[in-house]
């Protein structure tokens, strides 16, 4: 597959050609700023002037570049950030430059960045801790999102940010935890959780990750699936975690989110009333589906962020539940189970575009093999609920299916393959209330990917 030609013909709608190349390598500096220190480089913080600087949602090391489904969509894309050069390179060297960074947390000298983008602003101490299995936090820290976390210091002026600021900034990125350094916060407000103003905030990422070597930071990586970083740091394991999630037998999540809005989110589910249903919902739905079920417990017992209404009655359902049904998993360290989630964002190939691997192509093509498999959504059922359910099933099933294209198609064939989607969508219109036509997009739909599948098959 690697390095063949191919051309894509999408049925009655377009022909798309394209040849299939390895993908692009994470992008390199701006500056080569490999050869300067890592103290000169924290002292050129003081020249940084772009408040983007701060921004989550993107790995500073790699190129950002929003992915087909999003932009067949038409969501509301962020600008590509532009990254700073130094600060690049700071995350860039990853455990190399972390001791340093964390001795200049409360490093007090001002940078060109003011954060004025909010009409008022106060102080947190919120933290996202190295092990998220444990209750106790350092003291002086608040949970992270947590308005527990607030100092109510309020301030309605601007916040000159700090080299400590920005070298928050950078742990943030190279340990995968939300320190969050300014946070949104409903509405038109912020919260400033800074280690300068805070220190306790830079005494507790210095018990965390002070002294942290490189097989530690890979083992978090792998614990946290992260798996854009684990590819970028350790490219070996970050492959291997790349082809364990993309092999994965695909079984439909929807349906155990189904079961689980129906069943389990309500405050009179108790073990004795749902565990029944479970053994209902195993018997109907098959093994694949109970042991999505089984890790979708295990992420429940892990998460520290849920503050709904009902939060308490359903970790000790959650508790119950796994002592009772599966006694021997640590979910701390829940196994393998070989499944890949029926759902748009879980396997994910953002992570993975930047990176060439034959071996990746394959395992895509593979999975873009099962997602034309699935059997097509029934248009037919009568309520509401089950049609916005086949509804959601089919986008996602959309949404897979363009994720594994993109992968397989060369940078330089993306805007010719984004046209031929919306070609294939404007002459093929799917309106929710228009069986007929719901219909015909799905046979056209089906159609497009068997074709793609034999113009894509490995050589």
């Amino acid at each position: 597959m690697k390095h063949s030609l191919f051309c894509l013909a999408l049925s009655t709608f377009v022909l798309l050609g394209a040849a299939h190349a390895q993908q692009p390598k994470p992008a390199e500096p701006a500056q080569d700023l490999s050869s300067v220190a890592t103290e000169d480089l924290i002292a050129k913080l003081q020249d940084e002037s772009n408040i983007a600087i701060v921004e989550e949602g993107v790995f500073m090391p790699v190129d950002y570049e929003p992915d087909l489904f999003r932009r067949i969509m038409g969501y509301v894309l962020r600008p590509v950030p532009v990254i700073s050069p130094v600060m690049r390179e700071l995350v860039r060297r990853g455990t190399a430059s972390l001791p340093m960074l964390i001795d200049h947390l409360t490093d007090a000298r001002p940078t060109q960045l003011i954060e004025q983008r909010a009409i008022a602003r106060w102080f947190g101490n919120e933290y996202d801790p190295r092990d998220r299995g444990s209750d106790k936090l350092t003291p002086g820290v608040g949970g992270p999102w947590s308005s527990s976390g607030a100092l109510n210091e309020r301030q309605f002026e601007h916040y000159n940010l700090k080299v400590g600021d920005l070298c928050y900034v950078a742990v943030e990125q190279i340990v995968n935890r939300h320190l969050n350094l300014v946070r949104g916060q409903p509405t038109a407000c912020e919260v400033v959780n800074s280690p300068v103003v805070t220190p306790a905030l830079a005494g507790a990422v210095k018990a965390d990750w002070s002294a942290l070597t490189p097989a530690e930071h890979q083992r978090s990586l792998e614990h946290d699936g992260a798996l854009q970083k684990l590819l970028f740091y350790y490219p070996e394991a970050g492959i291997a975690m790349a082809l364990r999630r993309i092999r994965g037998t695909l079984y439909d999540y929807t349906a155990v989110r189904r079961f689980m809005n129906r069943n389990f989110f309500t405050p009179e589910a108790n073990e004795a009333s749902i565990e029944k249903k479970i053994a209902k919902f195993r018997k109907e739905n098959g093994e694949l589906a109970y042991r999505g079920f089984e890790s979708d417990l295990i992420s429940m017992k892990n998460s520290k962020y849920d503050k709904s209404q009902n939060a308490e009655h359903q970790k000790a359902l959650v508790n119950q539940l796994l002592s009772r049904l599966f006694p021997d998993v640590d979910p701390l360290h829940p196994p393998d189970l070989g499944l890949a989630e029926f759902s748009g964002d879980s396997i994910t190939l953002e992570g993975v575009g930047n990176f060439p691997s034959a071996d990746i192509d394959h395992a895509v093509y593979n999975l873009l093999k099962q997602v034309a498999a699935m059997p097509l959504p029934d248009t037919s059922l009568d309520s509401d609920e089950d049609k916005f359910e086949r509804w959601q099933y089919k986008l996602t099933r959309f949404e897979l299916a363009c994720r594994c294209v993109w992968r397989l198609t060369p940078p330089e064939g993306r805007e010719t393959l984004l046209h031929s989607y919306q070609e294939m969508r404007l002459k093929y219109p799917e309106p929710k209330s228009d069986p007929k036509a719901v219909a015909a997009f799905d046979v056209h739909f089906n159609k497009f990917l068997q074709e793609l599948l034999a113009k894509l098959a490995p050589k």
